[in-house]
């Protein structure tokens, strides 16, 4: 049997995990079935904590500590697996502690930039340009992840009371307030595209121009369009809109907790994350702005 190939088929139909996630985990158990392999000629149900130990010590001098502890978060995940579905008994998990890292302030927008940039899009009648403003309207406005855009349903755009309700991590939906910027561009969008979207009988809320449900790449390339590098001075990505919008909330008072459940962290330690964000950047401030800084 192939277990990882049974894995990946596990995160996919089971916890439903989003395809650049389930990724990422297939390649990091492939490393490590690769290294003890050519290591120990040994197989992945042969593994023991040994060889793990070994495998971190061998990455130490070539890949950060966070990409090493990517690494064991998927390998422990695989075992946890084996154990509970297949009865494969290993010492691996828990072997090996996290490895300490820096934690970076991550890059967002500001929220002076996004403003500009949504107020130059004047789509008029125009209605791809009338969709790609509404993608990067609720991106900010929601603060969703990007899987959670592209399969957001039409039946679960509330206008009158405000909000989305979109299916996040662990096929868990949660209720997204909008803005009254994002309620207005919405309603602007159906009018638009709402024929489109009964005529071919579509559950979703975004289209293609194909009239098919918008993907990953189509999101991705909206945000490049509009926030190209030489404009917002780094390499924009719908996540980007995640962070800032997360970071602006904190900025203006917003409680962690309602932070945390508007972005569907199943951790407020996830949710904290954004602090580091806020702080350093009033440190930032403060330092230019005070007479003495």
């Amino acid at each position: 049997m192939n277990y990882i190939d049974s894995f990946v088929s596990y995160m996919a139909n089971i916890k439903r995990l989003s395809d650049h996630t389930i990724t990422n985990y297939q390649k990091n158990i492939l490393d490590f079935e690769g290294y003890i392999s050519n290591t120990y000629e040994i197989g992945l149900d042969n593994a023991k904590a040994v060889h793990l130990r070994d495998w971190v010590v061998s990455l130490t001098d070539t890949i950060s500590n966070r990409s090493i502890n990517s690494k064991i978060i998927s390998v422990y995940s695989f075992y946890k697996y084996l154990e509970r579905d297949h009865n494969i008994k290993s010492n691996i998990r828990g072997s090996v502690k996290l490895l300490k890292h820096k934690k970076n302030v991550q890059p967002i927008f500001t929220k002076e930039l996004i403003n500009d940039i949504l107020d130059s899009i004047n789509p008029g009648t125009d209605r791809e340009i009338i969709r790609d403003k509404l993608i990067l309207e609720l991106l900010y406005a929601t603060g969703c992840r990007l899987s959670e855009l592209v399969n957001l349903e039409y039946k679960n755009v509330d206008l009158i009371e405000g909000y989305i309700k979109v299916t996040g991590k662990g096929n868990k939906d949660r209720i997204i307030p909008l803005t009254r910027i994002a309620i207005k561009q919405t309603k602007e969008y159906l009018q638009y595209w709402e024929p489109v979207i009964k005529k071919n009988n579509s559950k979703y809320l975004i289209l293609t121009d194909s009239f098919n449900r918008t993907n990953q790449q189509h999101i991705y390339r909206v945000v490049k369009k509009y926030f190209p590098p030489d404009l917002c001075g780094l390499s924009a990505s719908p996540h980007i809109f995640r962070r800032s919008m997360a970071t602006h909330l904190l900025e203006e008072g917003a409680h962690l907790i309602a932070v945390k459940e508007i972005l569907g962290h199943s951790s407020i330690v996830a949710t904290q994350s954004y602090i580091i964000n806020t702080t350093k950047r009033i440190k930032n401030i403060y330092e230019r702005a005070h007479p003495k800084g």
